[in-house]
């Protein structure tokens, strides 16, 4: 006869529970997977929109100048030189407009205000030295003129002129206004009120024309 006690099974309640904590161990684990998954698709999906939007191209529009140079479009109402270039254009055009003489002054300011002018500012420019008599007296005293800046220009203002629509700088230069005939040399020490104003690259290959010039004595 066999005296051997039967091994007890484990109860049905406890194989359910045990296997119920290893299924919620595995939905766990693999909702932890899932989550990190997502977390890395998005971080990644931010750095491509972000990377997308910095590589964007940006049209760039070029004009070609008289001279055959090729330069890009800057809207008027934007500045398209630096200040240091601005100023350097300044004097450069105020010394050659004030280098005549009696044979070719009218000639000379003609030019220049075609070369460094706006168009209403060329024509303010000999309207104001024709009415001043500043024509008829080197005519008459045959007189030599031209001008020596004693200080680089100074630009004390540069603002969006929402009257024209077009970007602006305001400029002050110093310097000797000096006239010369056969026997005499005198100068006077003089100040240039300049306003300068963005224009098209067809006008002007810098983009820039003198609108307004005013000169006084100091």
């Amino acid at each position: 006869m066999n005296n051997k006690t039967p091994k007890k099974s484990k109860p049905v309640k406890q194989v359910a529970v045990a296997e119920r904590r290893e299924f919620y161990k595995d939905a766990h684990a693999s909702l932890v997977k899932l989550a990190v998954t997502s977390v890395v698709c998005l971080v990644v999906s931010v750095g491509l929109a972000i990377y997308s939007h910095s590589s964007t191209t940006k049209n760039v529009y070029f004009a070609a100048t008289d001279d055959g140079r090729m330069v890009e479009m800057v809207a008027l109402s934007t500045p398209n030189q630096k200040d240091a270039n601005v100023s350097a254009w300044v004097q450069e055009a105020i010394i050659e407009t004030f280098d005549m003489n009696f044979h070719n002054m009218k000639s000379q300011i003609a030019k220049s205000s075609m070369k460094w002018f706006t168009q209403s500012g060329g024509e303010a420019l000999v309207q104001s030295l024709d009415s001043e008599g500043y024509f008829d007296t080197i005519i008459r005293n045959k007189l030599i003129v031209a001008f020596a800046p004693t200080h680089t220009p100074v630009i004390t203002k540069k603002f969006y002129n929402s009257s024209t629509g077009k970007y602006t700088w305001h400029l002050q230069m110093e310097g000797l206004l000096t006239y010369r005939t056969q026997t005499k040399v005198y100068s006077d020490t003089v100040v240039f009120a300049i306003e300068v104003e963005r224009i098209s690259l067809r006008e002007d290959p810098k983009g820039m024309g003198i609108s307004k010039i005013i000169l006084r004595k100091k």
